[in-house]
């Protein structure tokens, strides 16, 4: 069984990261996912048949897909928890009465949070995605609109 899943991660362990991924955030992620794969298999020895073949990669991909759903689900679930409440999250001191201070101040609250932790903070988009339970495409799309609300409102103060 040890050399028959020596082959199995041989053959498969790189298509099923590139598998992996297109679920979780981040690379690492996606290795525990495979790893965990490959030791649900170790623990069913008469699970896998002919290591080459359509049926294998099939099984192999519905596992991956199923552990990483599950990991993108505790990540969900983790950053619910570690988001701070809406009377806890960070406020911003922002300068009086400067035209980007007063700009930010008329934008909806979760755009400008957006903005702020993006570029006051340098939080990374896939984080703030964790943070609002969105995807790291979400929140680049919001980030963007945005800079445009923002770029208008400080062109209309001139």
């Amino acid at each position: 069984m040890k050399k028959k899943l020596e082959k199995l991660y041989e053959t498969y362990r790189g298509r099923l990261m590139a598998y992996a991924s297109r679920f979780l955030p981040n690379e690492a992620d996606a290795e525990d996912v495979v790893q965990d794969v490959f030791l649900y298999v170790a623990q069913r020895p008469g699970s896998i048949g002919t290591v080459e073949s359509a049926e294998t990669y099939h099984y192999l991909s519905v596992i991956t897909k199923h552990k990483a759903l599950d990991r993108l689900r505790e990540l969900k679930h983790f950053a619910e928890e570690e988001m701070p409440r809406e009377d806890e999250r960070r406020t911003y001191e922002l300068p009086e009465e400067t035209p980007l201070s007063v700009a930010l101040r008329q934008m909806p609250e979760r755009a400008r949070q957006m903005l702020l932790l993006r570029y006051a903070d340098g939080i990374g988009t896939r984080e703030i995605a964790r943070l609002y339970g969105m995807t790291p495409d979400a929140v680049r799309r919001a980030i963007h609109r945005a800079k445009e609300d923002l770029r208008r409102r400080l062109s209309e103060e001139e």
